[in-house]
């Protein structure tokens, strides 16, 4: 659905807090509309550094390591340290010692306020609950973001799908619906009935209960689940969407779901579907797919993925502040270059004109200044202007310039990824990666840098052993167990065993 217009409170959205009415801005009816062609949320998703973050740990996946980036694709990568929370913009400035020059590093970041959607999302979510989605992808790369390496534990399909939904049902808006169905193959089960976020317990204990093999041969198919399904979540003018994960996403999933539940065309929901742990190559056109219902297809093989697809689905968008102007000034006689741009050395205060800010973008650059002898912070100082706000941050002298290791995260991550693209062959640069966080993107990126270190030193013998995983050992069972199975053929006892017969025997007398 394509959400218009709806009330708003005046104090649920900082963008609204302006001098002038608010009834300029408002209506009193909710305006509902058919959606032409795919969701903003694919668009967003396929301009996004996503596919390209894909391919470097395919990379990793086949034995090879990262190659040194585009530098605008991984700098929109790394996340913003920011959060803008009573305020349209979020603005910060931060200053550490440079690792390799002993220059100051110095970091701006910007980040707009995330509107929450105006009309209740409501979810329909679908999971695969086949024997296949016990199974590991790759273990070459930290897949949940939360540990440290270089050997990362394994990590199934599964798990990765309820860390992606819990990450979902706490980023949604409470006055959301959810309802959660197992399938496997023609045959479907309802793990949780439709139910609102407010009842955060009862949605995260179904959560809990989802895993592979709960479909049991008694189960109704898989259309009339997902219709009597939807007829208890969606509303007509509601936001709905139904999201469907498998290890499969081309196959059989997408095409039965959208082909055979009639409702959901007619009510217009957005069918999400994620392939999740697949080592394969991904074109960016893959978020285009034409559904009947208008939807899209996406891969989930990291935390980082699913939290950059989240924040595009919820995210209704929209203008937070027009007119964003940053300057940055150094003390008198630095020269700085912007490592994030990979700019010329230069003087003076540095200027950027952001223009329109939307709904949750966000910017940041690194400079690394050269300042002279007896400077201080002092004279260092950030400024942001726009249309409803002017903010200015400084540096307190009293704290001194931190050594890169206790620098700020975000700053640690665009640096180190800078200096990889302006030289990729240099050694210290992977070295110093061990300074970057274990969570997060930038567990990531440290994984990349091992990668190329490891390789750089001493090839793919230096690697830790790939060792595929199947998942736990389960107990399969036998009907037959302790019984004569009459699919056996009976044993002869007139037979010669096959090794001991000799040549002159002939055939039928040979033990099968």
């Amino acid at each position: 659905m394509l959400p218009l217009l709806a009330f708003v409170a005046h104090a649920t959205d900082p963008v609204f807090e302006m001098d002038f009415a608010l009834d300029d801005y408002l209506v009193s009816d909710v305006i509902c509309v058919e959606q032409a062609g795919p969701p903003n949320g694919a668009l967003a998703i396929a301009r996004s550094p996503l596919g390209w973050a894909h391919e470097q740990r395919l990379a990793v996946h086949v034995g090879g390591y990262p190659t040194a980036p585009d530098r605008a694709k991984l700098m929109e990568w790394l996340p913003v340290g920011l959060e803008a929370e009573g305020e349209p913009v979020a603005f910060d400035l931060s200053v550490a010692e440079a690792p390799i020059t002993g220059d100051w590093l110095v970091q701006v970041e910007a980040k707009a306020y995330e509107r929450k959607p105006l009309l209740a999302p409501n979810f329909t979510v679908v999971v695969d609950v086949s024997m296949s989605m016990e199974t590991v992808h790759e273990r070459g790369l930290p897949v949940l973001q939360d540990e440290p390496g270089p050997l990362y534990r394994p990590v199934e399909r599964i798990q990765i799908v309820k860390e992606a939904l819990t990450e979902l049902f706490h980023a949604a808006p409470v006055y959301s619906r959810v309802s959660i169905i197992a399938m496997e193959t023609f045959q479907a089960r309802a793990i949780l009935p439709p139910t609102s976020l407010r009842e955060m317990d009862t949605v995260m204990s179904a959560l809990e209960n989802l895993d592979v093999g709960v479909v049991r041969a008694f189960d109704k198919e898989t259309p009339k689940v997902l219709e009597k399904i939807s007829d208890l979540t969606f509303d007509k003018c509601h936001d709905n969407k139904v999201l469907l994960f498998t290890d499969h996403v081309d196959q059989l999933v997408q095409r039965k779901a959208v082909q055979d539940v009639a409702r959901w065309a007619r009510d217009d929901v957005e069918v999400w579907s994620f392939g999740v742990g697949l080592t394969e190559d991904i074109d960016a056109d893959i978020a285009l797919l034409g559904q009947a219902a208008g939807g899209a297809s996406w891969l989930i093989n990291a935390r980082s993925d699913f939290e950059e697809i989240w924040r595009h689905i919820l995210d209704p968008g929209g203008v937070v502040a027009s007119d964003v102007f940053v300057q940055v000034d150094f003390p008198p006689g630095s020269v700085w270059r912007d490592i994030t741009e990979g700019g010329e050395p230069r003087g003076g205060p540095a200027h950027y004109g952001l223009g329109t800010l939307r709904s949750g973008e966000s910017w940041a650059r690194v400079f690394e200044v050269d300042v002279p002898e007896g400077s201080t912070t002092a004279d260092l100082g950030a400024t942001m202007i726009h249309e409803r706000d002017v903010q200015r941050h400084t540096v307190d002298p009293a704290l001194g310039i931190p050594p890169f290791a206790w620098a700020k995260s975000s700053l640690r991550s665009r640096a180190l990824a800078a200096y990889w693209v302006d030289d990729p062959k240099i050694r210290p640069t992977y070295r110093l990666a061990d300074v970057l966080s274990h969570h997060g993107e930038s567990s990531e990126l440290r994984a990349w840098l091992e990668h190329v270190r490891v390789r750089g030193l001493g090839g793919q013998s230096r690697m830790p052993k790939f060792v595929e995983y199947e998942g736990a050992a389960r107990e399969v069972f036998n009907p037959w167990e302790g019984m004569e199975n009459p699919n056996d053929k009976p044993k002869r006892a007139d037979c010669i065993p096959r090794e001991s017969a000799p040549p002159w025997v002939s055939a039928s007398a040979i033990c099968e």
